[in-house]
Parts: C-alpha cells; sequence; structure tokens
C-alpha cells in the first residue's frame, strides 16, 4: 500500500506538472518540451565479480538491473581477457551472458557449476544479450 501511494503520488506531480506547461505553452502559443532524467546505476565491479574460465570477468545482473534498466537475467560481462578466445570471438564488457549450451543461466554460482562438466580446451556454446539482440558464440573453456 505505502508503494502504491508513493506511485500514486509521483504520478499525479507528474500530472500536475505536465498540467502547467500545458498551460504556459498556451498562453505564450511556444511549444514547451521536458524530460525527466532517471538516475542510473552504472555497471561496475565488486566483490561478486568472478573470472570465469572462458576468458571474461562476470557478476550476477542484480535485480534492480533487470527491472528498471531492461537488462536480462545472467551474468553481466565486466572485462574480457585480452588475447582470450573469449576476446577473439567478439565478446565485449557490457554483454549479458543468458546461457550456456541452450541451459539458462542466471547467476555465478549456476555458471560455475555448469562449466564444472567441461574439459579445458573443450568449446562451448554461449548465448549473450547485447543491445536487445541474442548472440549465439561457441568459445574455448581455458586453464585460469
Amino acid at each position: 500500500i505505502f508503494m502504491c501511494g508513493i506511485s500514486t503520488a509521483l504520478g499525479l506531480m507528474n500530472i500536475k506538472l505536465f498540467r502547467q506547461l500545458s498551460e504556459q505553452a498556451d498562453t505564450t502559443g511556444a511549444a514547451v518540451a521536458f524530460a525527466i532524467e532517471a538516475a542510473v546505476e552504472e555497471p561496475s565491479v565488486n566483490e561478486d565479480a568472478v573470472a570465469f574460465p572462458l576468458g571474461f570477468v562476470g557478476q550476477t545482473v542484480p535485480d534492480f538491473w533487470c527491472l528498471y534498466q531492461q537488462i536480462p537475467h545472467g551474468i553481466y560481462i565486466l572485462d574480457v581477457k585480452e588475447g582470450s578466445d573469449a576476446e577473439l570471438m567478439g565478446v565485449s564488457p557490457g554483454d549479458v551472458m543468458t546461457a550456456l549450451d541452450g541451459t539458462p543461466v542466471s547467476n555465478t554460482e549456476e555458471l560455475t557449476q555448469l562449466l564444472g562438466v567441461y574439459a579445458d580446451g573443450e568449446r562451448v556454446r554461449i548465448t549473450l544479450c547485447r543491445d536487445g539482440q541474442h548472440i549465439d558464440l561457441d568459445v574455448l573453456k581455458n586453464k585460469e
């Protein structure tokens, strides 16, 4: 109830602001445009970051990124090891890994567990989400 009250209050404040700006435009004849910029938390390396034997460092995508920034659940890639097969195949920081060989991956623990069944030097297919597009790439599992 509390959150609904806040949402309603914020919505009413936006309607009131829109009406005031519209009335101003009507009296002056000038077009009025406005935008409200939301504070966006930039992803950054934290204590939850994990170096994976796929040639990149990633962290679990927090739920609030999924909700407010429309980032899918998975592993947010923070850094790609220079010269790694992942880099050569086109994995980039900012990509979100969502599956390993077709199995959905939603956190670092799941990915670590799934990688345990693959031998070093074996190719695995990863699914990435980049700019709303899904990309499948085959990368080598390395020793790290």
